[in-house]
């Protein structure tokens, strides 16, 4: 407060949520149940090299491993994907991980991503810090994937701070929680409780309730 010159009282007041989805699973087209989804636009800070480092590590130990990168693109960076995408097809290459990597590219909607993520088991968001991209809101891709009720493992930068998804920086350590989760249903089942918890917590009805008490003061 002192640094941004603030003598008033601040409220702050979380971000809303959609309540856990009771669609279910969809019919699982993968052939393998160790399957890794992440999606997010095509670029460096989203982290996609720590998560195709992470699926070589997996490999070792679940040969059947299957992660699915639904990767964004903006019109106005259209040569900057294509160079990057070219740098993760041949990290792909040198981990010899071509049969455990599918990279989507483009506009997914709503009904696809949701497809997606009823269909794998875990949804990955490693994103890294960046001195350009430092994000210190709160994060809607976690949010979307919680409400499908599988288990969320984020970085810990301060996009995710606020949620009680599963907090892994390195590849080494994404690999490890992975693991966990793939080997563990109980594991899985209570990162799926903690996460509804939360979003029940701070549902959009009780969030709009503390905007109302805000105006009344």
């Amino acid at each position: 407060l002192n640094e941004k010159g603030i003598s008033r009282k601040i409220s702050l007041i979380p971000h809303g949520c959609n309540p856990p989805s009771t669609a279910g699973k969809l019919w699982n087209i993968y052939r393998t149940d160790k399957t890794i989804v992440q999606f997010g636009f095509l670029f460096k800070y989203k982290g996609w090299e720590t998560s195709l480092r992470a699926v070589a590590l997996l490999k070792k130990q679940f040969p059947d491993v299957f992660f699915t990168g639904l990767c964004s693109e903006s019109q106005f960076g259209k040569a900057e994907h294509q160079l990057y995408y070219d740098r993760l097809l041949e990290l792909i290459r040198e981990l010899g991980i071509e049969e455990n990597v599918a990279l989507v590219r483009g506009f997914q909607s709503d009904q696809v991503l949701d497809s997606y993520l009823r269909t794998n088991q875990i949804a990955l968001l490693p994103y890294v810090s960046a001195p350009g991209h430092e994000v210190f809101g709160a994060s809607g891709a976690a949010r979307l994937s919680m409400e499908k009720q599988i288990p969320v493992v984020s970085s810990s930068i301060p996009h995710f701070s606020d949620l009680p998804t599963i907090k892994a920086d390195s590849d080494e350590e994404i690999a490890a929680r992975v693991s966990e989760l793939f080997l563990d249903w109980k594991t899985r089942r209570k990162q799926i409780d903690l996460q509804n918890k939360y979003l029940l917590e701070f549902s959009w009805e009780k969030i709009a309730e503390r905007y109302v008490e805000l105006f009344e003061l």
